[in-house]
């Protein structure tokens, strides 16, 4: 199974888990990400980090 860092950002902050109350591991962990223009900067700096 290939995993995209794309992916992997979606899974950890954007995607809802019920396992933690409907939120995502990011916002378990106390970092909230806001809007479309968040989601982007986080898939950008994901792709430019090595």
């Amino acid at each position: 199974m290939r995993n995209s860092k794309g992916m992997r950002i979606y899974h950890n902050f954007i995607k809802p888990h019920e396992g933690l109350d409907g939120k995502t591991p990011a916002e378990a962990c106390g970092i909230v990400v806001n809007g479309g223009e968040c989601v982007g900067g986080l898939i950008q700096n994901a792709a430019q980090a090595k």
